[in-house]
């Protein structure tokens, strides 16, 4: 299924998470990251709750992620034991500053698999590299690469921006400031590089047109999803994100091309030469698209 729009709730309000599976999201993330201390443990019981008690997932029910504390927090594993005993689709992890934090989550959810009896293997990652300033630096050691569960990389702008002690986020102009922009090019290459999605930072409740300009401006880039606040955001997100029929016949085609090549070169259609970067973004594009590419 397609993956564009990630819509993070609120971990303390299980009414809340349940009412957000009809919203339209392709993901949701329960967030117990941003949860006041006071209410840390309430919120896991909350989230673990309304995870147990999914119905059985169809083909296009919205996955439900959880996002959890970073490493350093001391409150990892908590948010972990109870993501995992209710069976949780994937974790978004925070703070990551380097490709040895996603594998120690890694093996942490291995042994939470067999220890809950969940098939090995089968709750999938999101790296948030980008949310920190180690961890941009970091992107160039092959981050993407890090774990087989990773399914894509991410960065925030506001927590971002706190790492690097910015008192602005965007330019008189509304453009994001040239430090938030190299950072969120560098996860974008990084989850390129690895051939995995690359989730964009929310934009905050700005207005429909802001976020429709940040959205084309995302996947003309090569982001695959963006995170949204709130469900109003959701169907410019989808509409936006969502491969339009030419790009999945541009796509499909190059794959044909490729798998029917009787010479060691592939060339399209306006003659130029199609290399194996080129195989690989037209299989990401139709492996997002999903059963749209089937049509």
């Amino acid at each position: 299924m397609m993956k564009r729009s990630w819509l993070l709730v609120p971990g303390l309000d299980k009414t809340l998470l349940g009412d957000s599976r009809q919203s339209g999201a392709d993901v949701l993330v329960a967030d117990l990251a941003s949860v006041v201390p006071p209410l840390k443990a309430q919120a896991r019981e909350a989230t673990q709750q309304f995870l147990s008690d999914r119905p059985a997932i169809r083909e296009r029910e919205a996955r439900c992620f959880v996002l959890i504390h970073p490493h350093a927090s001391g409150l990892m594993e908590k948010d972990l034991d109870a993501a995992m005993r209710g069976r949780a689709d994937g974790i978004v992890l925070p703070g990551v500053r380097a490709a040895a934090d996603i594998q120690r989550l890694d093996a942490m959810l291995s042994a939470r698999e067999a220890i809950f009896g969940i098939y090995p293997g089968m709750t999938r990652i999101v790296a948030l590299c980008g949310d920190n300033a180690l961890g941009i630096l970091n992107t160039g050691e092959n981050m993407g690469r890090a774990s087989p569960r990773l399914d894509a990389l991410g960065w925030s702008m506001p927590a971002l921006a706190g790492s690097l002690g910015a008192c602005r986020t965007h330019e008189d102009d509304g453009r994001l400031s040239d430090a938030l922009r190299l950072a969120r090019a560098a996860v974008l290459t990084a989850a390129a590089a690895a051939g995995i999605g690359a989730i964009d930072s929310a934009s905050g409740l700005f207005g429909s047109d802001r976020l429709a300009r940040d959205c084309r401006e995302a996947k003309a880039d090569g982001f695959t999803g963006k995170f949204a606040l709130h469900k109003t955001q959701l169907p410019i997100v989808n509409a936006l994100f969502t491969p339009d029929r030419n790009e999945i016949a541009r796509a499909r085609a190059i794959v044909d091309l490729f798998e029917t090549a009787d010479r060691g070169t592939c060339f399209a259609p306006d003659g130029r030469a199609l290399g194996e970067v080129d195989l690989r973004r037209a299989r990401r594009l139709l492996e997002h698209a999903g059963p749209e590419a089937e049509a």
